[in-house]
């Protein structure tokens, strides 16, 4: 996702060379925006520093704010869009030592339901995917810092004890569901935060 903040799209007046803007004017608009900013920043609130938070709500918030807004007018002159955040299931369900990212996944949670009372008129719908383990480089990168010589396949085993499922899920699956909010079959929800976890989230 590029960093529309860092070049001033939503937030700053001077425009130039920024990648979104681009976008908007060879594409004459945007129609469907997926906002999806990775990395897990985990540790107890009381280590956290001030800076750690602003990173993390930096990548997964800001930017993601600053591409909406300047998105939104040509979907409103268009009168459809659709804008999904990816979050995760800690944006429901934070468990203790989830700062940072959990703070701003649950801040993502709270944008996308307000997005969705102010655009519906316009018939933009936006809504979030609250995803929970999905194979990744990121837990390609988790299982080459992890100790020990097992194996990939074994370390994901090892990690999907706890999921009802009983496995990762697959980008195709994600995407699938991904795919659906975005067309028409999906028009007539918006506002809403879907699990894709294999049953994991203790919550709906």
């Amino acid at each position: 996702m590029p960093n529309a903040r860092s070049s001033g799209c939503g937030s700053q007046p001077d425009r130039q060379g920024n990648s979104a803007e681009k976008i908007l004017d060879y594409f004459n608009g945007v129609d469907i925006l997926v906002n999806n900013a990775g990395t897990s920043h985990r540790m107890p609130f009381e280590e956290m520093k001030i800076s750690n938070l602003n990173a993390d709500l930096e990548l997964k918030l800001f930017s993601a704010i600053d591409l909406i807004q300047c998105i939104i007018p040509k979907m409103k002159q268009n009168k459809w869009g659709r804008i999904i955040n990816v979050l995760a299931t800690g944006a429901k369900v934070t468990r203790a030592e989830g700062a940072p990212t959990n703070i701003s996944r649950a801040a993502g949670l709270s944008l996308t339901k307000l997005l969705s009372l102010e655009l519906a008129k316009w018939n933009i719908l936006v809504n979030a995917l609250c995803v929970g383990r999905i194979h990744s480089e990121q837990w390609r990168k988790r299982h080459s810092l992890a100790l020990g010589n097992t194996t990939y396949e074994a370390f994901l085993e090892a990690q999907s004890h706890n999921i009802p499922l009983g496995r990762f899920g697959t980008p195709d699956e994600f995407a699938a569901l991904a795919c659906f909010l975005s067309s028409e079959a999906a028009s007539y929800i918006t506002g809403t935060a879907i699990n894709v976890d294999g049953g994991l989230c203790p919550v709906p």
